[in-house]
């Protein structure tokens, strides 16, 4: 399974290698200067797209997710375009003049770099939202990280939220219940 990338990574490869995209319109320049390189960057930003979990795309707007796709489309058409022709590398644009990598960059700054479990929605009997965001985060951390191979990760996180969710339960008692079953508890050897 290779390597999972969060939005912030791609952002990150994408200003370092395009730093034009940060403000396309402004930086035109820049953009007309690395067109020479494009078949060399572009086809590593498409792969580290691609390594992103989807999950962290599904919290998208409509219309940020409809750009996402129209710009991811077209950065791939563009790179197939000119490696099947002697045409040099054209920058694609949205309807709205907007540079495809301009687009995807925004998109994915908009993006979070967790998101909770599916598992998170069996979490509603917790009122606290917070505190549910919370545990649906680490709880789909462990879930992403079983698969992964990334045994510790997914031990250590799992057991956070089972130590979390007992202390959650034992806080919703009386204060005079917890007191009561103190006393009643078998006392410590030492």
């Amino acid at each position: 399974m290779p390597p999972r990338m969060l939005p912030t990574d791609v952002v990150s490869a994408i200003d370092a290698e395009l730093p034009w995209a940060q403000n396309a319109q402004v930086n035109l320049n820049k953009r007309g200067e690395l067109r020479f390189r494009a078949l060399e960057i572009v086809p590593g930003i498409l792969r580290l797209l691609d390594r992103i979990p989807a999950e962290l795309l599904a919290g998208l707007s409509s219309e940020d997710m409809r750009r996402f796709v129209l710009a991811e489309t077209a950065m791939r058409e563009a790179v197939e375009r000119a490696r099947n022709s002697v045409n040099s590398f054209d920058w694609p644009r949205l309807s709205d003049n907007t540079d495809c990598v301009e687009a995807l960059r925004n998109v994915l700054a908009k993006c979070p770099d967790q998101a909770p479990s599916e598992s998170s929605k069996e979490l509603t009997f917790i009122q606290e939202e917070a505190f549910r965001a919370t545990l649906g985060v680490d709880l789909g951390s462990a879930e992403r990280a079983v698969p992964a191979g990334e045994w510790k990760t997914a031990t250590v996180l799992a057991a956070s939220v089972a130590e979390a969710l007992l202390l959650w339960a034992i806080q919703q008692q009386s204060l005079s219940d917890r007191s009561a079953a103190i006393r009643r508890a078998p006392p410590t050897e030492k």
